[in-house]
């Protein structure tokens, strides 16, 4: 059960791998001289797949009110740092 724990985010990650190469082998030129000619495009694309969903997540979190795991799982003063 764990080396399927282990398997299944190697195989998400090579099929998504595999997904873009598939995707950039079937671009033309044309394609990419579309892009580099809309520079206000390509910036506002840029910004909704990479600062959008962090900062998304991060309202979200916030709005829950959730701490993170690490916050939960830290020890306090009266919680002993090495267990035997």
């Amino acid at each position: 059960m764990e080396a399927l724990h282990t398997l299944i985010p190697l195989l998400i990650t090579t099929s998504l791998a595999g997904l873009v190469l598939a995707v950039g082998l079937n671009a033309e030129r044309g394609d990419l001289l579309y892009v580099l000619r809309r520079p206000a495009q390509l910036l506002k694309a840029i910004f909704a797949v990479i600062i959008v969903p962090p900062l998304a997540a991060a309202v979200i979190i916030l709005a829950a009110n959730s701490p993170s795991a690490a916050a939960r799982n830290t020890p306090t003063a009266s919680t002993p740092r090495w267990r035997c």
